[in-house]
């Protein structure tokens, strides 16, 4: 549905509250929650105009969308200690062991299929040493740090 739409129908809906026959006592009981819905609208139609704007801008840049600047981000986890390693991490840890220091592995592998789950596994990563993780966009990559000494 257009934002001309949706202005549309929020006015044609305001113009209905106001009209005689909304006026009994079972459309006293909906009318706040027509006059909730017009505001959703119009809130909604206000987010469409700011997207296009937005996605019509990028359209008509020549700087990539996925500019490396823009869209990663890099941070480190410290280690834990070997018996508090979680179970969910054994895997991924066991397979980065195997690793050169400072070399780059993508988790998708490794990570759940369940978008929440996938989420909260990043968030909560442990492994038995430090780690970095590149974050580009939707794509994960993590390299090894250093060993601890157990």
């Amino acid at each position: 549905m257009s934002q001309q739409k949706l202005a549309q129908l929020s006015s044609s809906l305001e113009l209905s509250i106001n009209q005689p026959w909304a006026c009994n006592d079972l459309w006293n009981q909906v009318m706040p929650e027509i006059l909730s819905l017009v505001e959703i609208l119009r809130k909604y139609s206000e987010n469409l105009v700011t997207t296009t704007a937005s996605m019509s801008k990028l359209h008509h840049s020549d700087e990539s969308a996925r500019n490396p600047e823009n869209s990663s981000t890099m941070y480190r986890i410290p280690a834990c200690k070997c018996d508090n390693l979680h179970e969910n991490y054994i895997q991924l840890n066991d397979a980065l062991l195997e690793e050169q220091v400072y070399r780059y592995i993508d988790i998708q592998p490794y990570l759940p299929i369940n978008i929440m789950k996938r989420y909260r596994f990043i968030k909560e990563l442990q492994l038995t040493f430090l780690i970095g993780i590149y974050r580009l966009v939707f794509l994960y990559y993590i390299f090894k740090g250093f060993l601890i000494n157990s």
